[in-house]
């Protein structure tokens, strides 16, 4: 309900329908009184009117997209260059990190790797796993595998790792990573390195490792701290790995 004056202006004679000029005009001022259902009236213009969606300010991060077919986030990807978060010991004894690590187990073996970090599932957690079994082995050159010190293992969990090189002998090989398809390039790392952490039962980790698993774990380690193999690797080694689909 509104009450307010309406001002118009009418001349002193004038048959309705007939033209006229606006000279000897009697100004009016007369009260109106409009009846106005404020609800009604915007229940009413909602249906014409669309309204533009808020536009998200340049600091808001856009949900990580999957490529077609894929179960890892391919490089690009905002999280894959953020430093992971700390996992507190309480939130590894929740259903939801038991599903993360089912899920990143999952995705790994589905695209036949042989680590994964959660940030390339798309969780921004320090979360790394690693296995190795015979049916991966046995695709490789055996020379290949004695120079890079591989072997198998089962699948092991690390929340919040820390590594710590031991000695001061170093190895160069081949790296290649899910979230950079169909490439590889030379990266050296330390040799034999020792880690520390949490289990997937938040049961401490202290685990010395060297050769090709303890690559794999600084190759993990790596992507919590927004690192990507080909930041380390020797860029003129860098090449296209035609066996493998992109």
């Amino acid at each position: 309900m509104s009450d307010c004056e309406l001002l118009f202006t009418i001349p002193q004679s004038a048959p309705i329908g007939s033209n006229f000029e606006p000279t000897n005009n009697v100004h009016i001022v007369a009260p109106l009184t409009i009846d106005i259902d404020v609800d009604k009236t915007l229940e009413t213009s909602e249906q014409f009117l669309s309204l533009p969606e808020a536009v998200p300010s340049a600091d808001a991060t856009p949900a990580p997209v999957f490529r077609e077919g894929r179960h890892v986030l391919q490089t690009g990807e905002k999280v894959l260059r953020e430093v992971a978060d700390f996992v507190s010991t309480s939130e590894i004894l929740t259903k939801e990190f038991e599903q993360l690590i089912h899920s990143m187990a999952a995705a790994m073996r589905a695209e036949g790797g042989i680590g994964m970090a959660a940030p390339q599932v798309g969780v921004k957690k320090r979360v790394i796993m690693l296995e190795d079994n015979p049916e991966r082995m046995n695709s490789c050159d055996p020379a290949e595998l004695a120079t890079q010190m591989r072997y198998t293992h089962p699948l092991r969990v690390v929340v919040n790792p820390e590594i710590e090189p031991l000695g001061g002998e170093t190895a160069t090989h081949w790296e290649n990573c899910l979230s950079v398809p169909g490439y590889r390039g030379l990266v050296t790392r330390p040799l034999c390195v020792r880690v520390k952490g949490l289990d997937e039962h938040a049961q401490p980790v202290d685990w010395i490792v060297k050769g090709f698993p303890a690559r794999v774990l600084q190759h993990e380690t790596d992507h919590l701290n927004g690192i990507l193999y080909i930041d380390r690797m020797d860029p003129r080694s860098f090449e296209r790995m035609y066996s493998v689909p992109i």
